[in-house]
C-alpha cells in the first residue's frame, strides 16, 4: 500500500505542489509571521496591542474576503492567472510597505491590499487540491508540506526582524512570494469532466453545504481562539515565552503525523465516523489547553495540537473537495475559515478580558461542539445523498 500511495502522489505532483504553493505556502504567510510582526509594529510605532491587532485583523480579513470573492473564478479554467495576479499584487504591496510610514493610512492600505492578493492565492490553491483523484489525500499532502514549511518561517521571522526591524517581515513575505510565484503560475486548470457535476451540486444547493461551511467556521475559530491566547494560557501554568516557543517548535515537527495519518485513508470522501473523530479530538485538545490544571497537561495538549489540527483540517477539506470536484466549495470553506481566524484574536482577547480563561474555555467548548456536530452531519447527509437516500 505504501508504494501505491507514493505512486499516486507522484502522479499528481504538479497539482499538489501548485496547490501548496498557492493555498498555504504563499497564502498563509500573514498568519505565520503574525506574532512577530505585531510585536515589531508595536515597538516601532509605540502603539498599543489593540491597535496592532486591528491592523492584523484588517489584513487577514481582507485575505478571507478576497478568498471568498474569488472562489468562483478559482474553479474555472484560467485560474492560474487569478492566483498569479493576486500573488504579484501581494508582492508589490509588501515591497511598498517597506517605503511607507508604519501606522500611516498608506501603510494600512498596503497591508489590506497584500491580504486581498493572497486571498486569491488561497482560493486557487484549495480549488486545485479539490480536483485531485483523492481530495482527502491531496489536502493531507498539502498540510504535510505546511508542517514542513511552518518551522522554516517560525525560525526565520524572528531572526530577520531582529536584524532588519519591522521591514524585515515584509521583505521576508515578498521573497517568499517570489519563491512560490513560478509554481502558482504553473497551476493546472480544472478537469473539464468535473464541471457538469459541480454545476448540478451548486444548482441543487444540498443541505450539507451550509453545514460544511459552519464546520469550517467553527473549526478555525476554535483554533484561532486558543492560538491567539496561547501565551496567556501558558503563563497561567507558570510557563514563560521561551518555554512556549520550545513547545511550539517541537509540536510543529510532531504535526507531520496528522497529515500522514489522513493520507492513509483509502477513500476520497471521509466517512462520518472518521470526520467526527478528527474534529472531536482537535476540539478536545483545545479544551485541555484552555482548562489544563498543570504545566505538564498544557504542554502535552500543545504538543498534540498541530497533529490533530492538521488531521481534522485534511478530512474537512477533503470532504468539501470530494463533494465538489470543481473546487469552489473547498475555496469557500477556506475563505470562511480564514474569516474566523481574522476575528479570533480580537474575540479571544475580549473573552479573557471579560471573564478570564474560564470564559475562553466555555467559548471553545461551545464552538467545538457546533463544529463537530456540523461536520459529522454534513458527511452523513452527503453519503446518504450519494447512495440515493435523499432526493
Amino acid at each position: 500500500m505504501r508504494g501505491a500511495l507514493f505512486r499516486e502522489l507522484w502522479a499528481e505532483r504538479r497539482l499538489l505542489s501548485c496547490a501548496f504553493a498557492s493555498g498555504i505556502g504563499a497564502g498563509y504567510l500573514p498568519l505565520l509571521v503574525l506574532p512577530w510582526a505585531i510585536g515589531a509594529l508595536m515597538a516601532q510605532t509605540g502603539r498599543s496591542e489593540s491597535w496592532a491587532g486591528w491592523i492584523a485583523t484588517a489584513e487577514i480579513g481582507a485575505l478571507a474576503l478576497a478568498s471568498l470573492a474569488t472562489s468562483q473564478a478559482a474553479a474555472r479554467p484560467g485560474r492560474r492567472w487569478v492566483g498569479t495576479i493576486g500573488l504579484a499584487i501581494a508582492i508589490a504591496a509588501n515591497i511598498t510597505s517597506i517605503f511607507v510610514t508604519p501606522g500611516s493610512a498608506a501603510f494600512v492600505v498596503t497591508r489590506v491590499v497584500s491580504g486581498a492578493g493572497l486571498g486569491a492565492c488561497v482560493a486557487v490553491g484549495n480549488a486545485t487540491a479539490a480536483g485531485s483523484l483523492n481530495p482527502t489525500r491531496a489536502f493531507a499532502c498539502v498540510w504535510f508540506l505546511m508542517a514542513l514549511w511552518q518551522p522554516v518561517i517560525f525560525a526565520a521571522t524572528p531572526r530577520v526582524i531582529a536584524a532588519l526591524g519591522l521591514n524585515g517581515s515584509y521583505e521576508l513575505m515578498a521573497c517568499a512570494g517570489l519563491l512560490f510565484l513560478p509554481l502558482v503560475a504553473w497551476t493546472p486548470d480544472p478537469q473539464l469532466a468535473t464541471a457538469p457535476a459541480a454545476a448540478v451540486e451548486h444548482s441543487d444547493r444540498p443541505p450539507y453545504m451550509s453545514l460544511i461551511l459552519i464546520a469550517f467556521a467553527a473549526f478555525w475559530l476554535r483554533e484561532a481562539l486558543v492560538y491567539a491566547m496561547s501565551e496567556r494560557l501558558a503563563a497561567a501554568q507558570n510557563l514563560n515565552g521561551q518555554d512556549l516557543g520550545t513547545i511550539l517548535g517541537v509540536a510543529s515537527i510532531l504535526g507531520l503525523l496528522g497529515p500522514v495519518l489522513a493520507a492513509r485513508l483509502k477513500t476520497g470522501m471521509p466517512s462520518p465516523a472518521s470526520l467526527c473523530l478528527g474534529l472531536s479530538v482537535a476540539f478536545a485538545t483545545s479544551v485541555v489547553m484552555a482548562l489544563g490544571s498543570s504545566a505538564w497537561i498544557f504542554s502535552a495538549a500543545a504538543l498534540m495540537a498541530p497533529a490533530v489540527g492538521f488531521f481534522g483540517a485534511s478530512l474537512l477539506s477533503g470532504l468539501a473537495g470530494s463533494l465538489d470536484p470543481s473546487g469552489r466549495l473547498a475555496a469557500l470553506g477556506a475563505g470562511t475559515g480564514l474569516l474566523s481566524e481574522a476575528v479570533g484574536p480580537i474575540a479571544g482577547g475580549s473573552l479573557v478580558a471579560a471573564g478570564g480563561i474560564s470564559a475562553l474555555a466555555t467559548a471553545v467548548i461551545a464552538i467545538g461542539v457546533v463544529g463537530a456536530i456540523s461536520g459529522t452531519f454534513a458527511a452523513a447527509l452527503a453519503r446518504r445523498q450519494r447512495s440515493g437516500g435523499l432526493s
